[in-house]
């Protein structure tokens, strides 16, 4: 896998993960 592939796919990654635990963290607040 080249270097500069792999980091592309840990920042998509990285986003992904950010924008889902968000959602979650609200959808507990509502769900409270």
């Amino acid at each position: 896998m080249q270097p500069r592939l792999h980091r592309a796919y840990l920042l998509k990654e990285g986003i992904r993960l950010a924008l889902k635990l968000p959602a979650n963290k609200i959808r507990e607040g509502i769900g409270k």
